[in-house]
C-alpha cells in the first residue's frame, strides 16, 4: 500500500471513530427521533407520492410526534420557535376565516357562490369565504406536513450525526426509487406500482403519478450523490495541478459507489422526459458543484473554465441520456399545454379574491368559472401549475407574500452559510440547491405541492438551516 493510500485509510478510520463517538454522545431518544424522521424521508415518496389523505395523515402524525419530542427535549432554538409561531398563527387565522360562518359585518368577504346557490335553491345558505364548505380543513394536510418537516429538520439537524444520517438516507432512498423506476419502466412501463397509468405511459415516473415531480425528486437525489462523491474525493485538499490525478488514481470504494449512484439517479431523471424537471436538475447540479468548490474559482480564468466544463457536461448528458426530453423540446419548446393562458385565468381569480382567496384546496372547483377559451379543454385543470399563483388564489395575497418572505429569508441564510462555511459545507449547499430546484420548478409546476417530494426537501432545508448556525457535534470533514 502506498503512502497516500495509507494516509487516506487512516483518515477514513479516524472519521469513522469520530462518527461513532458523536453517535454515542447523542441521547437515545434523539437517535430514535432521527431514525423516525429518516423513515419518513425514505418512505414518503413510495405510495404515489403520498397524495392520498389517509397516507398523508400517517406522516403528519409521525412528524407531529417527532416535533413534540423536539420541543420536550428543548433541542430547538427560541428564534426557530418564534418564526414558526408567527407563520402558524397567520395560517390558522386565514384557515379559520375561510371555514367559519361569516357574521353580518364580514358578509361582504363571502364567496359569491353562496349567494347564488341560495337564490337557486330557494333557501338561505350560511355565507363563507371558502367556495367549498369545510374543504380547507381537509386540504390542509400537505401544508401541515411541510411545516412539521422543516421544524423537525431544524431541531434534529443541529446534531452533526443526525444531519449526516438524514442526508445519507435521502440519497440512498433516491437511489432505490431510481433503480425501481428504471426496472419497472423496462418491465411494465404502463404501470405505476400496482395501478395502470392514466398518463405518462411512455416515460419513467417511478412511484410518482406525475413525471415532472419524479424528475425533480430524482434530480435532488442526484445532487445529494454528487456532493457525497465530492466529499469523498477531498479535492479541496489537493492543488489544481493534481486534480485529474486525484480523480482517477485509485478512487476509494465509496467514491465509486457515489459516482455510480449519481449516474443512475441522473439517468432516471432524464428518463422522465420532463423538460422543466431536467433543466432545473442540471441547474441545481451545476450550482451545487460550483458552490462546493468555490474556493477554486477565485480567478476569472478558473471560473470560465468551470462554466465551460459544466456546459459541456450538460450538453453531453443531454445528448446521451435526454432522448425523450429532447423530443419534447423539439415538439413543444419550453412551454405548452395552455399554461400561460391558465396563469392569466389564475391571476383573474387573485384579482377578484385578493385578501383571503377562495379557500385552501378549492382551485379545481373555482377555476372552471375563469377558464379561458385559449386553455385546452382536454383533461382536468385541478392545479394552477404554479405553486405561488395557486397559493395566492386559494389563501390570498397577504399570506402568499408572507410565505415568499419566509422563503427569501431561508435562502439568504443558506447562501450566506455557503459563502462563509469551510467545514461541513455539504449541508447548506445541499439545502440551498435542493430548495432552489423545488422553487424554480414550482414556479411553472406543482412539485412542492406533492408531499412525496416536498416533505423530503423541507427536511433538507431544516438540516441546512440548523447546520448553518450550530457549532455542535461537527466533524472536520469538508
Amino acid at each position: 500500500m502506498s503512502g497516500r493510500s495509507q494516509i487516506r485509510a487512516g483518515r477514513q478510520e479516524l472519521e469513522a471513530e469520530e462518527r461513532t463517538a458523536v453517535a454515542i454522545e447523542t441521547p437515545l431518544s434523539e437517535r430514535f427521533a432521527t431514525y423516525a424522521l429518516g423513515l419518513v424521508v425514505a418512505a414518503v415518496p413510495f405510495t404515489f407520492g403520498s397524495v392520498q389523505n389517509n397516507v398523508l395523515a400517517v406522516w403528519v402524525a409521525l412528524l407531529a410526534a417527532i416535533a413534540l419530542h423536539c420541543v420536550w427535549r428543548n433541542i430547538c432554538g427560541v428564534a426557530a420557535l418564534a418564526g414558526f409561531a408567527l407563520v402558524i398563527c397567520c395560517w390558522l387565522l386565514v384557515i379559520t376565516l375561510q371555514l367559519m360562518p361569516l357574521p353580518p359585518p364580514l358578509v361582504t368577504l363571502a364567496n359569491p357562490i353562496w349567494r347564488d346557490s341560495s337564490a337557486l335553491l330557494g333557501t338561505e345558505l350560511v355565507p363563507r369565504i371558502s367556495a367549498v364548505r369545510d374543504l380547507p380543513s381537509i386540504a390542509a394536510g400537505a401544508q401541515i406536513a411541510n411545516v412539521l418537516a422543516v421544524f423537525c429538520g431544524i431541531c434534529l439537524g443541529r446534531n452533526r450525526w443526525s444531519a449526516a444520517l438524514l442526508l445519507e438516507i435521502f440519497a440512498w432512498s433516491g437511489l432505490f426509487y431510481a433503480v425501481y423506476g428504471i426496472v419497472s419502466f423496462l418491465a411494465a412501463p404502463d404501470h405505476v406500482l400496482w395501478l395502470e397509468k392514466v398518463a405518462y405511459r411512455n416515460v419513467l415516473t417511478t412511484t410518482f403519478i406525475n413525471a415532472n415531480t419524479a424528475a425533480v425528486y430524482l434530480g435532488a437525489s442526484a445532487l445529494a450523490w454528487l456532493l457525497l462523491c465530492a466529499k469523498s474525493l477531498r479535492l479541496r485538499e489537493v492543488s489544481r495541478r493534481h486534480v485529474i490525478r486525484a480523480l482517477f488514481e485509485r478512487p476509494s470504494r465509496r467514491t465509486l459507489i457515489c459516482f455510480i449512484a449519481f449516474f443512475l439517479t441522473l439517468s432516471a431523471s432524464f428518463m422522465t422526459g420532463s423538460r422543466l424537471g431536467t433543466s432545473t436538475t442540471l441547474l441545481a447540479v451545476a450550482g451545487g458543484a460550483l458552490s462546493y468548490y468555490r474556493v477554486w474559482l477565485r480567478s476569472w480564468r478558473a471560473a470560465v473554465m468551470a462554466v465551460v466544463a459544466i456546459i459541456g457536461a450538460a450538453v453531453l448528458l443531454s445528448s446521451v441520456l435526454g432522448g425523450s426530453v429532447n423530443a419534447r423540446f423539439d415538439t413543444g419548446g419550453f412551454s405548452g399545454g395552455g399554461r400561460v393562458e391558465a396563469y392569466r385565468s389564475t391571476l383573474e381569480i387573485i384579482r377578484e379574491y385578493p385578501l383571503f382567496g377562495t379557500g385552501l384546496g378549492t382551485f379545481r372547483w373555482v377555476f372552471p368559472e375563469y377558464h379561458s377559451r385559449d386553455v385546452p379543454i382536454g383533461g382536468v385543470w385541478d392545479r394552477a401549475h404554479s405553486t405561488p399563483l395557486e397559493l395566492a388564489a386559494e389563501m390570498g395575497l397577504p399570506f402568499a407574500g408572507l410565505i415568499a418572505a419566509v422563503w427569501a429569508v431561508v435562502m439568504t441564510c443558506l447562501a450566506r452559510a455557503m459563502a462563509r462555511r469551510r467545514r461541513d459545507r455539504i449541508f447548506p449547499v445541499m439545502a440551498f440547491w435542493a430548495g432552489m430546484l423545488g422553487l424554480f420548478h414550482s414556479l411553472l409546476d406543482f412539485s412542492l405541492q406533492i408531499p412525496g417530494f416536498s416533505i423530503s426537501i423541507m427536511v433538507l432545508l431544516g438540516i441546512g438551516l440548523a447546520q448553518s448556525s450550530t457549532e455542535r457535534n461537527r466533524l472536520s470533514a469538508p
